[in-house]
């Protein structure tokens, strides 16, 4: 069984479901190395679509071709890069030209995408997935001095390109190609191919990978344009961003418990307006903030109101305040608001987070120490041991 002869999954998020939820039923499309066709197969019998294929491997493309109104297939008819596609179609223009998981095998995608162009019509769009390069799992194994080929994934071994987010974006924008969508196949540090293995990174290396905006992209998904066509804005998914969850909890007498939480998630450097339903409590005492859970962060509390009255929130934890911003050395961060029996219909919460690294902490704590004040901010038992930790961290 050839690696590639896959089901096509359309349950979960994944790079051609993105795709084929992009595609109007009874249009035309262009699908270069359509693999055994399980794409082409959807397109053809759910949505009613006239596909044609440009195939290299003769037994995929066969298959392939029983769902396709023609197909050029083999090492010469099949290669995208002899161009023999561009005779074929000269007269076709289509609504979709697809490339799933295909230019990152290719030695000149760049003059591919080019020549793809004219074969658009004047509302067409150029479906493109390709790999994150920039993925967590490739620095983190980079940081440790390896560069993993597998069998497949984002270095599987026949890939000759890669790109990030921002480079291919540049590169389409080069070719006359506006990015008119982008949308993301994500997975964790910890699940992909490249096999990370938990407690083997330093936690700060850890700590930093965890809070990129983009750090969890397996896999882009652009829908691009033909500028000719008049056709230049951007429009992106905030579902590819890295979101931390965050969350209120609510102690009616009883404490706090995590059946009394509202979840939600956020970004950073976003302002983050949340607004939360407390009609079904009742007699509140107290309620605990936690505006990002997982990761030490700078927060800037903009503003807390509800339908009582404005609110004053206590950081519970926080290591300082600088420059109107909360300083949180913890992975849990709170605030506290104390309620006293009141009824409270909805609560609204403002603020901007940043990201807060290991070092900015020992300088920060540093200078608090050598300060004026230091001897009632931090003792130096405080300063040796958050220093230690560092230091134990580097050298795992």
């Amino acid at each position: 069984m050839n690696k590639y002869d896959l089901k096509l999954d359309m349950e979960n998020k994944n790079s051609l479901s993105i795709i084929c939820g992009w595609i109007k039923p009874n249009t035309t499309v262009l699908e270069f190395g359509p693999a055994y066709g399980r794409l082409t197969k959807y397109l053809t019998e759910k949505l009613n679509c006239t596909v044609d294929i440009v195939e290299l491997d003769v037994q995929a493309g066969k298959e392939a071709a029983k769902y396709a109104r023609t197909a050029l297939i083999g090492n010469e008819a099949g290669n995208i890069e002899n161009y023999l596609w561009a005779e074929k179609y000269r007269k076709e223009t289509y609504d979709y030209i697809v490339f799933a998981d295909v230019l990152e095998h290719l030695k000149a995608p760049d003059q591919v995408l080019k020549r793809v162009k004219s074969y658009l019509k004047n509302t067409g769009e150029v479906l493109v997935s390709i790999p994150n390069i920039a993925h967590n799992s490739i620095l983190a194994n980079l940081y440790n001095d390896k560069f993993n080929y597998t069998e497949l994934g984002i270095l599987d071994y026949t890939h000759i390109r890669f790109w990030g987010r921002e480079n291919f974006s540049d590169i389409c924008n080069n070719l006359g190609l506006s990015v008119k969508k982008i949308d993301a196949v994500t997975a964790d540090l910890y699940s992909t191919e490249q096999s990370i293995a938990k407690g083997k990174l330093p936690e700060e290396l850890e700590a930093l990978l965890k809070i990129r905006n983009y750090g969890e992209v397996y896999q882009w998904v652009f829908k691009l344009v033909n500028k000719d066509a008049g056709i230049y804005y951007t429009e992106e998914e905030e579902a590819c961003k890295t979101k931390f969850p965050m969350a209120i909890y609510i102690d009616v007498g009883e404490g706090y418990n995590e059946e009394k939480k509202i979840a939600d998630s956020v970004y950073f450097y976003k302002r983050c307006i949340k607004e939360f339903d407390l009609s079904n409590f009742s007699n509140i005492k107290k309620i605990r903030i936690d505006p990002i859970e997982g990761t030490m962060c700078k927060l800037n509390l903009l503003k807390i109101s509800s339908s009582f009255g404005l609110e004053n929130a206590i950081p519970l934890n926080r290591l300082c305040h600088v420059e109107n911003k909360d300083w949180f050395e913890t992975y849990d961060p709170n605030y506290e608001i104390i309620v006293e029996n009141r009824k409270i219909e909805k609560l609204r919460v403002e603020f901007l987070l940043e990201p807060l690294s290991y070092l900015e902490i020992i300088n920060k704590l540093k200078l608090l120490y050598e300060s004026s004040m230091s001897k009632e901010i931090l003792t130096q038992g405080q300063l040796e041991q958050t220093q230690g930790q560092l230091e134990q961290t580097q050298g795992q």
